[in-house]
């Protein structure tokens, strides 16, 4: 009988033990972003840092260790006696504990990234999936994750909220996190290009523009083209003179059109939301309009009434269309 062993969240294993057993001697690897660690400490600490990066819509903290038990392994295995300090450690205690995410989970978190930085399509995501692409990608996003987190890391350091300065508020530390979580998805689609096999398939069903019609202000009018990055886990445009964004507000569940992207503050006009009230001076509720509370982003983005500080949209449903498909490379220099 002939037993075909496929890739899947069932079978994938993260716990200490499966990984000894299966990977021997390449379970401890003695150079990985400048130091010795071991194929659990990467996996666990690659997905704990997915999973948080989710859990944040796309944002991501300042501060990043990962699984506090991985912080004591790492700080155990420094140094030229990381082989004798691991044999010695796994010998004598099991760091398997209450903070490891379970193979399900972490097959889950890397697939979907893996397939975030390639873009690829339905058929890529039904494909089966590679053991030697996922530990490569693994590998990679670690290597690039100790680098970015490390104390002199200059992107660290512009990440860093501005505690003592008078301009320090959780409006600082939120866009300081939505800062490092575009750093973080521009880092996902490094390591997936470089560690995975490339294909030319692109995904048909990717948003690639918005068209914009019935704003009072002409100027905002016309399509709109999708940015190489996404804002909160969500597509983000620009206009043809890449002077006005239009992007998504996880923090405040709606979209929003500015000069700056940011994750609070006043803008120029701001859309309603999938519940509550509706905006400032609009006679029309979210059900009304027809939005739930389930209602996707993308839902409410064609759906919602619009309104701004200066009064010149209140009440106003703009007309969004989505295009889907291929967008020219040379699209944003009209």
């Amino acid at each position: 009988p002939v037993t075909r062993v496929v890739a899947s969240p069932q079978n994938f294993c993260s716990k200490q033990k499966e990984l000894i057993e299966g990977m021997g001697a390449a379970f401890v690897s003695r150079n990985i972003a400048g130091r010795c660690s071991t194929a659990y400490g990467r996996l666990q600490y690659v997905c704990h840092a997915l999973a948080l990066l989710k859990r944040h819509s796309g944002a991501f903290p300042y501060q990043f260790e990962g699984p506090d038990i991985w912080r004591h392994i790492t700080n155990r295995i420094r140094g030229n006696r990381a082989m004798e300090c691991l044999t010695e450690y796994l010998g004598r205690v099991s760091y398997e504990t209450g903070f490891d995410l379970p193979g399900v989970e972490c097959f889950e978190l890397l697939h979907a990234a893996m397939l975030q930085g390639s873009n690829a399509g339905p058929a890529a995501a039904a494909a089966p999936v590679s053991m030697w692409c996922m530990w490569s990608f693994t590998n990679v996003l670690y290597w690039q994750l100790q680098d970015v987190h490390h104390p002199e890391s200059p992107i660290l350091v512009a990440c860093m909220p501005d505690e003592h300065t008078e301009t320090y508020s959780s409006d600082d530390v939120k866009s300081k996190m939505a800062m490092k979580g575009e750093i973080f998805n521009f880092i996902i689609r490094t390591a997936s290009e470089f560690a995975t096999r490339q294909t030319t398939a692109v995904d048909p069903s990717r948003i690639v523009q918005a068209t914009l019609a019935s704003f009072t202000k002409s100027r905002f009018n016309g399509i709109w083209y999708r940015t190489d990055f996404d804002v909160d886990n969500q597509p983000a445009f620009t206009d043809r003179t890449k002077k006005f964004y239009l992007h998504y507000r996880a923090g405040e569940g709606r979209w929003v059109l500015d000069d700056v992207i940011e994750p609070t503050g006043v803008v120029y006009s701001v859309g309603s939301t999938r519940t509550g009230k509706p905006p400032k001076g609009s006679l029309k509720s979210a059900t009304e309009i027809g939005l739930t509370k389930d209602s996707s982003p993308l839902e409410l983005l064609q759906k919602c009434v619009w309104s701004s500080a200066a009064s010149w949209d209140i009440d106003r449903r703009i007309n969004v269309t989505l295009k889907t498909g291929v967008m020219s490379p040379h699209a944003h220099g009209g």
